[in-house]
């Protein structure tokens, strides 16, 4: 059973994501751009867990620092107070997602994300063999429904196979869990799409599953899972996952898993 990871391992979203966020704070009167130094600490995470660390970096109660470069972010708390009068930070923190997705949701009105680097050729690939793949993703269902249906490839990623970030908030929600504890690196997610590929394909309990990602949270997921085969596409980092992962597998594209 294949499972893909979608940002960064299928598409390049990067940019995207980024600029949701600072979308969202600029209109929440933050004038500061995210740090580039601060992306790699919120890469992997859930929308609520990143809102929660900028909520308190600019109350001054987080346990990194950027606020020296983000000296208007406590602007934020002013507008959200204003905003949302009363309103408990859960709430608050609520909104912030809420305006972030809106913003993916517009931007692919506009233009797809690239695919990474040997994306076409594995699909013609998949797509002769008729192959069925499930996604994992901390993004929002419906953006990810967005890009691969725009993409034409619902074939082989159909959207009842995805399981994004409102499945896992629900099942958080669900058990009294707290906001962000199903996200990566838990493998709820990449559990949840195999079970669902291996209903649709009719395969048998216990069938191997094989999950593409490529970042550092990936790679920690795989890690705890026995019974997870990770593949890790992340040129720029092979060497440095290779010598703290040594039982993963490592490629520079996703054309290295074209079969003969």
């Amino acid at each position: 059973m294949l499972v893909f990871d979608f940002d960064q391992t299928m598409f390049d979203t990067s940019r995207r994501h980024r600029s949701s966020f600072d979308s969202v704070l600029e209109g929440l009167g933050v004038c500061d751009p995210i740090p580039r130094s601060f992306v790699p600490l919120l890469r992997g995470k859930s929308d609520w867990e990143v809102f929660h660390i900028l909520l308190a970096i600019a109350r001054g109660t987080a346990h990194v620092d950027v606020a020296h470069e983000m000296p208007s972010l406590p602007s934020m708390l002013t507008e959200l107070g204003r905003r949302s009068s009363g309103s408990s930070t859960e709430k608050q923190i609520g909104l912030c997602v809420s305006m972030r997705r809106d913003f993916l949701y517009r931007s692919i009105e506009a233009d797809l994300p690239a695919p990474i680097p040997g994306l076409d050729t594995l699909l013609a690939y998949m797509r002769q063999k008729r192959i069925v793949c499930g996604i994992a993703s901390a993004s929002p269902e419906r953006f990810v429904h967005q890009v691969i249906a725009r993409s034409a490839i619902s074939d082989i990623f159909p959207a009842h196979l995805v399981v994004g970030s409102e499945t896992i908030e629900q099942e958080e929600a669900e058990h009294g869990y707290t906001r962000g504890y199903l996200a990566k690196p838990h493998p709820f997610s990449v559990y949840l799409a195999a079970q669902r590929v291996q209903t649709a394909r009719r395969l048998e309990t216990g069938s191997p599953i094989i999950y593409i990602g490529d970042s550092m949270t990936d790679c920690l997921l795989v890690d705890m899972c026995h019974d997870v085969t990770g593949i890790i596409i992340n040129p720029e980092r092979q060497v440095e996952f290779r010598t703290r992962f040594p039982a993963l597998t490592f490629i520079e594209s996703l054309e290295e898993l074209v079969g003969d």
